[in-house]
């Protein structure tokens, strides 16, 4: 009976914690002489080997059975190989699954990430699109108080200007009132002097004429009583 080392190993691989048991078989070096037919069965040797794996030290220990048939079969080789080929395909296929899992795990967290950061693209967009959209609907707003400021402006602008032509209206119109009264009175006070300052006239006109007339007889009555001298009547004759 050929001997055979097993060794238990535990690996932690990417983010989670698996458990990988690892089987392993070695062969202890035997030394055999198919060209021996007897070997001595009393030899008995003990070989005592340590092996670093993975850090740690392993204590390899290989004997050799006290009872050792002086030749190996065809038979016992050909199990042993076949023992060392599942051993190796079991070790591979652990190996090749592994492989798979990782690549997964490495394809999933690759499109985890690709997805993410999608998300935050998608995420980011869709921000700066409430942001311009907010801004827009901020400068709408402004806009339209602009516009309705204006308006209110140019409503009590006009309001003014009307209540300005109004007021100017009633002071034009209050002002050709007072300054055609004040004509009419001036032409009433023209008139008046004017007919004053005829009837004085016709009046001095009048006194004047009288005087001359009562002058006028007064001198005929004179002229009367007065006699008359020599020339005069000689003129007369």
């Amino acid at each position: 009976m050929l001997p055979l080392e097993l060794s238990t190993t535990q690996s932690t691989i990417s983010s989670e914690s698996n458990t990988r048991m690892e089987r392993r078989c070695k062969i202890d070096s035997i030394s055999v002489d198919k060209n021996k037919a007897n070997i001595d069965q009393n030899e008995t040797t003990k070989h005592d080997k340590y092996d670093v794996l993975d850090g740690r030290q392993i204590v390899r220990i290989s004997t050799t059975s006290l009872s050792v048939e002086s030749s190996v079969s065809n038979h016992q080789m050909s199990d042993l190989d076949r023992k060392i080929a599942h051993l190796e395909w079991m070790r591979k296929k652990h190996e090749a699954a592994q492989r798979t899992r990782e690549k997964e795990e490495f394809v999933s967290k690759k499109r985890q990430q690709e997805e993410e950061k999608e998300a935050q693209k998608k995420e980011e967009r869709a921000r700066l699109e409430r942001e311009n959209f907010l801004k827009w609907i901020e400068r709408k707003r402004l806009q339209e108080l602009d516009r309705r400021a204006m308006l209110e402006n140019e409503l009590e602008l006009q309001r003014r200007l009307k209540e300005i032509e109004d007021n100017l209206a009633r002071v034009k119109t209050t002002y050709l009132r007072r300054w055609f009264h004040k004509k009419k009175e001036e032409q009433k006070a023209q008139c008046k002097q004017q007919e004053t300052r005829q009837k004085k006239m016709d009046e001095e006109r009048e006194r004047r004429l009288e005087q001359s007339t009562r002058a006028y007889k007064k001198w005929r009555e004179n002229s009367k009583n007065k006699p008359k001298p020599a020339t005069q009547g000689l003129l007369r004759m």
